[in-house]
């Protein structure tokens, strides 16, 4: 059987391909012009023999066989590029890049408290940080746009590979006046029967938020509103009343004077399973080690087990 030849070049215009859907889009992707890359996916596919897009489509979609094509090309690079990974560790040159996407309720709390002491002791080890949704670093990691994800799980999704880092205590956040103010900590039972503030969403931690308190809705007082950020369903309490779930690493950043209104949640402590998210073949692993090594030493290590609680479900 002839072994049909094609260059490291055209599978990396293949993939771009794939991940862009637009030629103009893949090109600029790939430094290259758009007639330049037009030309080599159709040098690839006369070469194989087979049509793997279809250009009838808009956006364009690839042939059947094409998208197995496109798989075997992404198995492909990742090992390709793994051998310069193994060049990189055996001189242990902790340099290069760590693409990371990371979601909006975890970056502004967990960063802060690696950034500094990692990029201290390794200081030539680029960190290119995306704050994204859960479905989208899930879209990144499965076209190679991102090297590790670090979100909340458990996750349904064969494709990925999860590694759990710690496990986040989830409270409640009072109103002052809140019949609940004066309580040492609340039950699930005391959250079914109070207004709440929700993000909007999108956000995992809304779910976790519903899952937990079998609650879909974001309305007090005649006002329905819901939040994009945790400091804003923070200020809603604090402006207008009721009550809001809050992750622990977010609620330390609260006023001393109003920590109080923040209420432990019994009997059992619902907890964030917070995991880095992979899709396998991993490229860097090196890398990605060292980033859960400065993860688990920088957040309360009694974070560390599950045993402190019970993890919700986001899905």
């Amino acid at each position: 059987m002839k072994i049909p030849h094609f260059s490291l070049s055209e599978l990396v215009y293949l993939v771009a391909l794939d991940t862009y859907r637009h030629f103009g889009k893949a090109a600029e992707a790939c430094h290259v012009t758009q007639p330049a890359l037009s030309t080599q996916i159709k040098k690839l596919e006369d070469i194989l023999g087979v049509r793997i897009f279809n250009r009838g489509t808009q956006p364009l979609e690839p042939t059947p066989i094409g998208k197995q094509i496109i798989e075997q090309a992404r198995k492909a690079l990742k090992e390709i590029y793994r051998i310069e990974e193994l060049i990189v560790e055996e001189k242990r040159q902790h340099r290069g890049y760590l693409n990371v996407g990371i979601i909006p309720t975890l970056g502004p709390y967990l960063l802060p408290r690696i950034l500094i002491p990692l990029k201290e002791r390794y200081p030539e080890l680029r960190l290119n940080i995306r704050e994204l949704f859960t479905e989208q670093i899930i879209w990144h990691l499965k076209r190679d746009l991102l090297d590790v994800g670090i979100l909340v799980t458990p996750l349904n999704d064969e494709e990925l590979t999860s590694e759990p880092l710690f496990y986040e205590p989830i409270l409640a956040y009072v109103h002052p006046e809140h019949p609940l103010a004066e309580q040492a900590t609340v039950s699930l039972q005391d959250l079914k029967r109070s207004e709440m503030w929700l993000l909007t969403e999108g956000h995992c931690f809304r779910n976790q938020v519903i899952n937990l308190c079998r609650e879909d809705n974001s309305f007090i007082k005649g006002v329905y509103y819901e939040s994009g950020s945790l400091e804003g369903v923070q200020k809603m309490v604090e402006n207008y009343g009721g009550l809001t779930l809050l992750p622990a690493l977010m609620a330390e950043g609260i006023a001393q004077e109003k920590q109080r209104y923040l209420k432990p949640i019994t009997p059992e402590t619902p907890l964030r399973e917070v995991s880095l998210l992979f899709h396998p073949p991993v490229v860097k692993e090196t890398k990605i080690a060292i980033l859960k090594e400065y993860i688990q030493k920088n957040v309360p290590q009694s974070f560390l087990s599950p045993d402190i609680g019970a993890i919700v479900h986001w899905q």
